[in-house]
């Protein structure tokens, strides 16, 4: 399923859940119980999930919202009352304390799943923003050439399209060729 990194201070808690996790097919590459040895693995294994004991050493609510913000996927194991402390986030999953190794499980799977649709409609947007972006700079450049070479938009167009192939560079990187020219 993925690679998770459990930081807790409880010996009690990695003995409930860590044989759930692993007969899950998650596997645990490691276990701390501070934040500068927790940002130190995250970097060290990028694990899929990040699972936080809310009686671990975590200083404050703005190291949890720090790896939210860094998409790094993040359930929250604590008291029921806790879980009014955070914003909604699609990283952000919270487990009420006592475990139940049934509902932990299943939160870790919808928690997955749903980060996995999250990054890929985020990949999607930042594709659609790109091509608005190029096809922006593309309408400047057809704009530039029938203010100052007099072209029709059908003439412009063409001009792109023949001139692109012939310096064997893209449409977009002709445009801005052009509008810096110009």
């Amino acid at each position: 399923m993925g690679r998770v990194i459990l930081t807790t201070k409880s010996k009690k808690l990695i003995s409930t859940i860590k044989p759930h996790l692993t007969s899950a097919g998650y596997e645990i590459v490691a276990i701390t119980d501070n934040q500068y040895e927790l940002s130190r693995l995250i970097r060290a294994w990028s694990p899929q999930i990040v699972i936080i004991d809310e009686e671990a050493a975590i200083h404050g609510l703005s190291f949890i919202e720090s790896l939210i913000f860094e998409q790094q996927v993040v359930l929250l194991i604590g008291m029921a009352y806790q879980r009014n402390y955070f914003q909604q986030s699609p990283y952000l999953e919270f487990c009420d304390k006592p475990i139940q190794p049934g509902i932990l499980l299943m939160t870790l799977r919808m928690l997955s799943k749903y980060t996995v649709t999250v990054k890929q409609l985020e990949s999607k947007i930042t594709k659609m923003e790109e091509k608005q972006k190029n096809d922006r700079l593309i309408a400047q450049a057809k704009r530039k050439l029938q203010l100052q070479k007099g072209y029709s938009e059908e003439d412009s167009h063409q001009y792109l399209q023949k001139r692109s192939m012939e310096l064997r560079i893209s449409k977009v990187e002709l445009a801005s060729r052009i509008l810096k020219n110009f």
